[in-house]
């Protein structure tokens, strides 16, 4: 398990016990940069037509909540006040790193026009690491 575990950092492994090897492997990751620490997330909204979407888009982007949103038409089904729906929509895709959420939540409020807009946070459990890097260096 030692040459598994450690291989990638030296040819030679030290015996380490338990408690011992999780806190240097902890450490290595830490130090390493590594973006497995669900720092970074994609948030989830919908927006009833083009004009809001871009709204809600330019406030997050000029306030470097986020480093990317991609935008796409939809068609979502849903009940409201015990009626069936179903209306078009342009979903949000927003990629931005989890400190960010609590002020990103707040301008896609302000900016909305939806009494209970979707706001979803989906963690990214890992991802390509000049990419991740990317969303830190172009928001705040």
């Amino acid at each position: 398990m030692c040459k598994e575990l450690w291989g990638f950092v030296s040819q030679r492994c030290i015996p380490l016990r338990h408690e011992e090897s999780q806190f240097l492997f902890y450490t290595i990751l830490k130090i390493g940069g590594n973006h497995m620490e669900n720092t970074y997330s994609v948030v989830l909204t919908t927006c009833p037509n083009e004009s809001e979407a871009n709204r809600i888009i330019k406030a997050i982007l000029e306030n470097k909540l986020a480093a990317c949103i991609q935008t796409f038409p939809i068609n979502s089904h849903y009940i409201w006040e015990d009626k069936v729906c179903n209306e078009n929509e342009i979903a949000l895709l927003i990629k931005c790193n989890n400190n960010h959420y609590n002020e990103l939540e707040k301008t896609i409020l302000a900016n909305h026009s939806y009494e209970v807009p979707e706001i979803i946070l989906l963690q990214i459990k890992n991802g390509f690491s000049k990419y991740l890097g990317w969303i830190d260096e172009v928001s705040k």
